[in-house]
Parts: structure tokens; sequence; C-alpha cells
């Protein structure tokens, strides 16, 4: 799903989580720059397994009385034969008690796709070295760590700073 990680309906944020935070990488080097939302594929039944993420940023506070730790991977999308670079953005379950996200679902920061739309189905492509695919439990000889295809689960395209 293209998102501006406003949790359409849910946030009391108005500007977007998304946007709030990406205040705060900038600060640590890390931005979204070209990126447009975020891309929420369902991997089910597969499930991320982050090894050695490219960044990961502990007790980020932000907004006030909000800190949560948080893990970006590099990652690609392909759709239509159209490659894409984009970031897998993992905010730490244990520092967000109240928020319950499915382990199939993998929330991707990427550029605008042009055509893309709900039940759309995406290559997606993790980094062996950060992040890998795993069918249940540890990995195991049905790890995909290369390249597999999705379905996007949701989609709504929305700038972050709208």
């Amino acid at each position: 799903s293209m998102g501006g990680g406003r949790g359409v309906g849910l946030s009391p944020l108005p500007g977007g989580t998304i946007a709030l935070q990406d205040l705060r990488f900038s600060g640590f080097g890390v931005g979204f720059g070209d990126c447009f939302g975020t891309l929420n594929v369902n991997v089910a039944p597969f499930e991320m397994r982050i090894l050695v993420p490219r960044f990961r940023f502990e007790g980020v506070e932000w907004v006030a009385g909000v800190v949560e730790t948080f893990s970006f991977c590099r990652c690609g999308v392909e759709f239509g034969s159209v490659g894409y670079e984009g970031w897998i953005y993992f905010p730490h379950p244990e520092t967000k008690p109240d928020h319950f996200q499915p382990p199939g679902l993998v929330e991707v920061i990427a550029p605008r796709i042009l055509g893309l739309g709900y039940g759309d189905r995406v290559g997606l492509r993790g980094f062996g070295d950060e992040v890998l695919f795993v069918k249940g439990g540890p990995p195991s000889p049905q790890v995909w760590g290369d390249r597999a295809v999705f379905g996007v689960y949701n989609v709504g395209f929305r700038r972050f700073y709208e």
C-alpha cells in the first residue's frame, strides 16, 4: 500500500507518523528523499527476518512521550518490469506495545509506483546480508533471500507531507 504513514482513520497525528519520524531520521543522516509513501506488502506465509539492518535507531522520541526502536533494510521493488529502490521500514514491536502488525506484513518506503493498486503483485527483493523472507520458524531450506513475488496488501497514494 502506498499510504502516507497516517494509519488511515487510526492516527491521532494529523501529519502522519512517517512525516514526523522522517524529521528525526533525516537528523541521523537517513531521509526518504524521493520516496512517496509506504507500501504494505503481504508476504504470508513467509515472514521477514532482519539479520543486520542497514540502519537501526534505538530510543527515538519522534513525538513527545513516544520512544521507539526502528530498523531499515535496503530492498528492491519490481512492478510491471520496472525496478525501484526502497527501504524496509520496521518499527520494533517490543517498543510499540499498543500496535499489532501481522508477521506477514512488510512495510516498504518507496518512490511512487504509477499504476500500482490494491491486490496487485510486486516483486520484493531483500538483500540477504540484511533481511530474509522465511517460511515459518527459523531460517530453513525454505528461505527466500533474493527475490519473491508477493501481493500488495493495501494501496492508497498519498504524499508524506500533504
